[in-house]
């Protein structure tokens, strides 16, 4: 009998230690996917920090890009890895879209909205649940918020449901995703600014990181995902990316296909690159040799691509028109280029620059 009582008090004993060790490893993995979260959050502040003023300027280039905006930041769970979703609920980060940011100063300060509001309705119509809540997210609430008019948003917070006025002001906005890749690269998509972990943290220095988001913001702004049909990668550092497939591009480039379209929409990236930075008061100086250690060398010579050299000459010759621009006093808005004069980036209708 007291041999029988002992086992069993063994047994009882290891039982417990078992099930100590495993909630010790449970708790360690949650510690590890809340400090990833808080890896990916971090991120997206500060490449939000950058990119929302630059996305109020912008709102003035293309009609066609000019949506309303709140000063909120929307998302859904479908915008972080699986592993980590159950993580983000805790922070109403949910298969339903969310605010997850709001910046001071706005109309959605002003309102009273909060990081954690679920958005139930925008102007009586109900935003949709899961997969579809990260398109919805993305692409459609920017363009059913109508700026200059009053917009209703049905809120849940806290299980309490509400109901507040808005009046959007007009941005480009495009929703800003941070992904755990193990690759560094930036991509723009038409709808989304994809960044990478690794690529955010890479990027150290703000002028640099300001400038590869100011390069994938423009290629939104000017529709070039839409306007090529494969990937295009630059660089190693910092690699842009576009993803989807394409239309022709505004007339200057007349019937460029192959390299000559892809230099064009490179060149038409760094002019409206340039000058959502200089409106932000960004010094351009560095920006050249930026891209220039992201531009690949011939293995036999050493030599860059002649193309890419003619590529920062352009740059050279956008940054010296903006800062005469501000040496006059003028407004930095590339008016000439929007009107279709191309006398700035000095290109023919191939999209080659002119010698």
């Amino acid at each position: 009998m007291l041999i029988s009582f002992l086992l069993q008090g063994c047994e009882s004993t290891q039982a417990s230690l078992k099930e100590q060790a495993e909630a010790a490893q449970v708790r360690k993995i949650d510690a590890a996917k809340l400090q990833e979260l808080y890896r990916i959050r971090d991120a997206e502040i500060r490449a939000w920090d950058v990119l929302r003023p630059m996305m109020l300027e912008a709102g003035t280039y293309q009609l066609s890009e000019s949506f309303g905006d709140i000063g909120a930041v929307f998302t859904a769970e479908h915008y972080y890895p699986e592993r980590l979703r159950g993580t983000a609920r805790q922070y109403s980060i949910g298969p339903y879209v969310s605010i997850s940011q709001v910046f001071p100063g706005t109309v959605a300060e002003a309102a009273g909205l909060m990081e954690g509001d679920r958005i139930l309705e925008v102007n009586g119509d109900k935003t949709p649940r899961w997969s579809l809540a990260a398109r919805y997210a993305s692409s459609r609430i920017k363009r059913d918020l109508v700026p200059g008019r009053v917009n209703r948003l049905k809120i849940q917070r806290s299980g309490q449901i509400f109901e507040v006025e808005v009046i959007p002001e007009k941005a480009a906005y495009y929703t800003v995703v941070v992904s755990p890749d193990a690759q560094s690269d930036v991509r723009a998509d038409g709808e989304v600014i994809w960044l990478s972990l690794n690529g955010v943290k890479n990027l150290s220095d703000p002028t640099e990181f300001a400038y590869t988001c100011a390069y994938a913001l423009a290629q939104n702004v000017m529709r070039h995902p839409e306007k090529r049909r494969k990937n295009l990668w630059i660089g190693q550092t910092a690699d842009v990316a576009a993803l989807t497939a394409g239309i022709p591009t505004i007339w200057i480039f007349g019937n460029a296909t192959g390299n000559n379209k892809r230099r064009a929409l490179q060149i038409e990236a760094d002019l409206i690159a340039l000058y959502l930075l200089a409106s932000q008061g960004a010094d351009l100086n560095k920006y050249s040799a930026f891209w220039q250690r992201q531009m690949p060398r011939s293995r036999r010579t050493g030599k860059m691509d002649a193309r890419d050299l003619r590529r920062l000459e352009v740059q050279q010759q956008i940054i010296a028109s903006i800062e005469r621009k501000r040496d006059a006093g003028l407004f930095i808005f590339p008016e000439e280029y929007l009107s279709g004069d191309a006398s700035e980036v000095a290109l023919n209708r191939f999209g080659r620059v002119a010698p």
